[in-house]
Order: C-alpha cells, then sequence, then structure tokens
C-alpha cells in the first residue's frame, strides 16, 4: 500500500505543478499566442483575412488554451522529475541507463 500513497503524493505534486506553470503562463498568453500563430499569419496577410472567434467565448478561449500549453511545457521539469522519481525503483540499472540515454537524445 506504501506505493499507493507515494503514486498519490506524486500525483498531488504534479497537479499543483502544473497549475502553478498555468499561473505563471497565464500573463504571457498573447505572447504565446501570438507565437503560436506566427506560421499562419503569412497565408492569412495573402488572402486577406484574419483570425475569428465563431463562438461567444472563443476569443478568451484561445488565450487560456496558450496560457495552458505554456504552464505545461514551463512546469514540465519538475512533473518529469517526479514521474522519474516514482518509476525509478522499479527499473534495474540496465534499464534506467537506457531510459536517461533515450531521454537525453530525445
Amino acid at each position: 500500500m506504501s506505493h499507493l500513497r507515494e503514486f498519490r503524493k506524486r500525483i498531488t505534486w504534479i497537479f499543483i505543478i502544473i497549475i502553478l506553470g498555468i499561473a505563471a503562463a497565464t500573463p504571457f498568453s498573447s505572447e504565446i499566442f501570438s507565437f503560436l500563430a506566427q506560421p499562419v499569419l503569412p497565408y492569412l496577410q495573402a488572402n486577406h483575412t484574419q483570425f475569428i472567434t465563431l463562438g461567444l467565448m472563443e476569443g478568451w478561449s484561445v488565450y487560456m488554451q496558450a496560457a495552458i500549453l505554456g504552464g505545461v511545457l514551463i512546469s514540465s521539469p519538475f512533473w518529469l522529475y517526479h514521474i522519474w522519481a516514482f518509476t525509478a525503483p522499479a527499473l534495474e540499472q540496465r534499464e534506467k541507463h537506457t531510459v536517461l540515454l533515450t531521454t537525453f537524445f530525445a
């Protein structure tokens, strides 16, 4: 049962870390959206079109999705550590080496 307590503790920390990452990325959501929209902008400008919103909350939703993406990416080293700290004790030395080598070259 101790592994279930450990799992619950790690999941709780991962949830808290991702929420903090989203909170840190929310003020920069417009910059994140602008960065993500850069590949599409030349095509929109060539056709004299622009982004449109089809729903009432869609404009807000796009910026929140950008904040969520930024928060998950910002917090990824921390939640990846917690995943590794939970799974590493179950791996043999050779398996740990393979995972670390694959992660390094990924």
